[in-house]
């Protein structure tokens, strides 16, 4: 994947305000392993790396599901009015959406236990239904919400509070190589691009085959490259957001 910009590129910004939306922050600690072998071999810890993450809702009645939004490798940028696109539509369909601000968005392993911790205090807010939490990735958090179904990695960083109901990475980096990569049983869309020369389109269709997916929707785009939802007027439309059907009706 072709990377633009420094390393240390963290969230700049976060979403504008959400019309009908009402914010609750919340604030974590995590831990920034570098590379996977510490939480494979089990000698990490959470350490005093806090995060803030932003969960935006319509109301606090009842369980809602809560769908996670992850930026791509230079933040929110130019994808802000997507996100305030989906975030509205989502929240204003009776789901809730988390945005964390990740301290370096260039390592995956440490976004990805970053959101695992993330959404552990989120599902202490009482209006949260920790069995429909869902990702939605863009690029470098696309592939962070794939590593997030490889059971090795889920099992071990998921404390059994919340069920990973779906992911969905939109232009992602599908260069997932792991020993063991045997994914978790969830529903997985990925979005692709013909006209993508980043992150390639083949390297998820290798991925699917590799790891044998069967609960997985391919949406390719033919007319796009990388980084079409920062043009995108309509952005994500409401048919392709139909997976996540059951977290805006609550079913």
């Amino acid at each position: 994947m072709e990377i633009h910009g420094p390393c240390s590129a963290t969230l700049g910004n976060d979403p504008q305000k959400i019309t009908g939306a009402k914010r609750k922050t919340i604030r974590f600690l995590s831990y920034d392993p570098g590379d996977y072998v510490p939480l494979f071999n089990g000698d990490w810890k959470i350490n005093d790396h806090e995060l803030r993450g932003i969960v935006y809702h319509k109301s606090k009645e009842g369980k809602q599901p809560l769908v996670v939004l992850m930026h791509g490798f230079s933040g929110v940028g130019g994808a802000a009015n997507a996100y305030n696109d989906i975030t509205k539509r989502l929240t204003k369909g009776g789901a809730s959406v988390l945005i964390i601000k990740y301290r370096l968005s260039v390592d995956v392993p440490g976004r990805v236990v970053g959101t695992f911790e993330g959404i552990k205090e989120a599902v202490k807010l009482p209006w949260i239904d920790p069995e429909k939490i869902y990702m939605i990735g863009l690029s470098t958090g696309g592939m962070q919400a794939i590593h997030s179904i490889v059971k090795s990695i889920h099992n071990k960083l998921n404390d059994g509070s919340f069920t990973l109901a779906g992911v969905m990475g939109i232009y992602p980096s599908c260069r997932v190589k792991f020993e063991d990569s045997e994914t978790i049983d969830t529903k997985v869309v990925l979005m692709t691009g013909a006209q993508d020369n980043q992150t390639s389109p083949q390297q998820c269709d290798e991925f699917i085959k590799e790891v044998g997916l069967k609960n997985v929707t391919r949406i390719h785009l033919e007319d796009v490259g990388h980084s079409w939802l920062f043009r995108k007027k309509e952005h994500v439309e409401p048919t392709e957001l139909g997976w996540l059907r059951s977290a805006r009706c609550n079913t």
